[in-house]
């Protein structure tokens, strides 16, 4: 009897029915196997049958269907209808009537037709059909696959009790060898291997083999399981020794809260002893709220407060994990109370740091070691253009843009090479940077790297300020300085100078007098009264410097001026000059002498600019200065007017000296006009912009304000 009740089976019965079953098996097999293959040798053979009889029949009514001896031909047909195979015969003649009928003519699965046309000496005599049948010779060896099955199962019969006999000698016996000694290794004996000369001469001396390698292996697996729970104890040890030195208090619950273990430190910072712990549950220690978030799933509390058992209150950072499928709870626990105020006094010194760095007059930017932008103060969002939430993240060289002012090339890795050299540098030059409007100012600072307690770099810091107004300041002291010098000159020459050309004309018309205008002598007075002259507009221009400030200002009409001082200019008729008014240009007051020779100087070196064709477009509009203007322009509203020729250009490099007193690139000018013009226009409180292109022409704008 087995464990569950019923009888056990020998192993002899088992293996003599199970070689009874496969015999059984393999007989009807073995007899289904040959039947079909003798029914398909029936088959074939009945074809091969059905061709010469069919065949011999047309050849024997040949004659008679030729003389039309129907009798003969029924007779024959008789003869043939007898034979086994042959299910039905039909005989037509030319015409197609039946001559001879007999049986069936069904074409079945079980059945064959042969047909056959009767011609003899090619006239056609008419049509033989003949049905042969596969079960008549089917039936026909029916005793004989009878007697073969009959054979199959004695033979069969014979070789099974020959087969269990065999069976029983060389698989009962290795078996029960094999069972005695599985069962002293289930109760721990490994020592017991099987006796191999047992199997000597037989397949068993290989499975014992293999069997006793497998009982070594257990063994050894034993042993080493073994060796691994003492390692496990010594780890649990260690665990237990490291969970008690962490400064972190450490908890385990189980499913409901129930507490399982504990460290040292967890009951210091509860003050209670490891025994009561262990008898209570995460909801006595918690507060029930935070106890039950704990056990549904991973939680942390940076900070939570609970009470003491004597009611002191202690600040904890909590952190739930769950663990084993929500099997086990771990709860690590620190005590923050001492850090509470550290880091109340740490954040008042980062506030104060901050509203520091925001009252600054100075652009700050800080960067890490990747040069990612990481600080950027009010001052550098408002230079640059870029607010805190779009600069944070992105490359400091997209933010701060930096181009030289001499060669307008773009700066690049200087937060790198500042991190590299390990020392602070300066903006040095003229450096100019670019605002995401586009808005370009010039300024000045350092960069630095920054570095952390240990002196290690962490990144870089740019601290820079807008010197574009400074800048300007000195760019128009230097120009009024060389316009004082100029006009201190002018003062103490001009007068001398126009008396002394008031003598020569004089004496030069006396001169004209005493020689009656000969012609041989009028054409040299006719060259000293033209050098005179333009000795006389060179005064002119150096009284304007040496009148100073003063201007004799009263409201005008800028449009009028400019026609009356152009049709001047173009009194051939050669010029084409077009103005236009964008806006209602209001009436401004205006230094009338001086603007118009502003216009004069302006529009003589337009006209001296364009060798070919002459066209010169002046366009009046209105401006009101914004905030960026405002280091330039003061806040109001101006008069624009801009007056372009497309003449040979300027070139770059002299654009910042062309309103410089003497400098001038034309091989006949006195480098006085655009001096006097830049002077006349600061006197009325506006300002001159240039703009040139070399071979494409050049625009001057005017800012007067109304």
């Amino acid at each position: 009897m087995n464990k569950t009740g019923k009888p056990v089976r020998s192993l002899r019965t088992s293996i003599i029915v199970s070689v009874i079953l496969i015999m059984a098996v393999a007989s009807i097999l073995y007899y289904q196997i040959f039947y079909y293959m003798a029914k398909a040798k029936v088959k074939n053979d009945t074809k091969s049958s059905a061709d010469n009889i069919s065949s011999h029949l047309a050849g024997v009514i040949i004659q008679p269907m030729y003389s039309y001896d129907y009798s003969l031909i029924r007779t024959v047909c008789d003869l043939y209808s007898g034979i086994g195979i042959v299910d039905g015969i039909r005989v037509y003649d030319e015409k197609k009537i039946a001559v001879y009928e007999s049986g069936t003519i069904d074409d079945t699965a079980n059945s064959i037709i042969k047909e056959h046309m009767i011609f003899y000496r090619g006239i056609y005599l008419g049509r033989l059909v003949m049905e042969f049948s596969y079960d008549s010779s089917i039936k026909a060896n029916k005793k004989y696959f009878l007697h073969t099955f009959i054979y199959v199962i004695v033979y069969v019969l014979m070789i099974s009790l020959l087969l269990g006999i065999i069976l029983r000698r060389t698989l009962q016996e290795p078996v029960s060898i094999f069972i005695k000694n599985i069962e002293g290794i289930t109760e721990g004996d490994y020592q017991a291997n099987l006796d191999l000369e047992c199997f000597r001469h037989s397949e068993f001396h290989i499975i014992g083999s293999k069997f006793n390698t497998m009982t070594d292996h257990i063994k050894k697996r034993d042993d080493n399981l073994k060796e691994q729970a003492r390692q496990i104890s010594e780890s649990n040890q260690r665990l237990r020794i490291l969970m008690n030195t962490i400064p972190d208090g450490i908890l385990l619950t189980d499913k409901t809260g129930s507490v399982l273990d504990v460290n040292d430190t967890f009951c210091g910072i509860y003050r209670e002893s490891k025994e009561n712990i262990l008898n209570s549950n995460i909801r006595s220690i918690f507060h029930e709220s935070i106890a039950e978030r704990s056990l549904l799933a991973p939680v942390s509390m940076p900070e939570t407060e609970t009470r003491l058992k004597n009611g002191a209150p202690v600040l904890l950072r909590v952190t739930a994990i769950t663990m084993e499928n929500h099997k086990r709870h771990l709860f690590v626990i620190t005590d923050i109370s001492y850090k509470q105020e550290y880091e109340k006094d740490l954040q008042n010194q980062k506030n104060r740091l901050a509203v520091t760095i925001e009252s600054m007059g100075e652009g700050i930017i800080a960067s890490d070691q990747d040069g990612r932008v990481e600080l950027i103060n009010a001052v550098a969002q408002k230079l640059t253009g870029f607010s805190e939430k779009e600069a944070i993240g992105r490359d400091i060289e997209d933010i701060f843009i930096l181009y030289d002012e001499l060669t307008g090339e773009r700066l690049h890795n200087y937060a790198q090479k500042a991190i590299k050299l390990q020392e602070t540098g300066n903006i040095k030059g003229p450096r100019i940077l670019m605002s995401k409007a586009g808005i370009s100012r010039a300024v000045s600072g350092t960069i630095a790297p920054i570095r952390d307690t240990g002196g290690c770099i962490i990144g870089s810091i740019i601290v820079f300020r807008d010197i574009t107004e400074l800048k300007r300041i000195q760019e128009e002291n230097t120009q009024a300085a060389k316009l004082r010098s100029l006009g201190v000159l002018a003062g103490g020459i001009s007068h001398d100078f126009s008396n002394i050309l008031t003598i020569i004309l004089a004496n030069l018309s006396l001169l004209r007098l005493k020689t009656d205008n000969k012609p041989e002598v009028t054409r040299f007075f006719d060259l000293i009264e033209g050098a005179c002259g333009k000795a006389e507009n060179l005064t002119k221009e150096l009284l304007s410097f040496s009148r100073g400030g003063e201007l004799i200002k009263k409201e005008s009409d800028i449009l009028s001026l400019f026609e009356k001082t152009a049709g001047l200019i173009n009194h051939r008729g050669d010029i084409e000059i077009n103005m236009k008014a964008l806006q209602d240009i209001p009436r401004i007051k205006l230094d009338v002498q001086q603007m118009e020779r502003v216009v004069q100087n302006l529009l003589i070196n337009a006209v001296y600019a364009m060798p070919g064709k002459k066209r010169i477009d002046i366009a009046f509009d209105r401006y009101c200065s914004t905030p960026e203007d405002a280091l330039i322009l003061k806040p109001g509203s101006y008069v624009k007017v801009s007056i372009r020729d497309y003449g040979t250009g300027i070139d770059k490099k002299d654009i910042p000296r062309i309103f410089d007193p003497y400098y001038t690139t034309k091989s006949k000018g006195s480098g006085l006009g655009l001096a006097v013009v830049f002077s006349v226009i600061r006197k009325h409180e506006g300002y001159i912009f240039v703009s040139s292109e070399v071979s494409r022409g050049t625009e001057f704008t005017i800012y007067l304000p109304e």
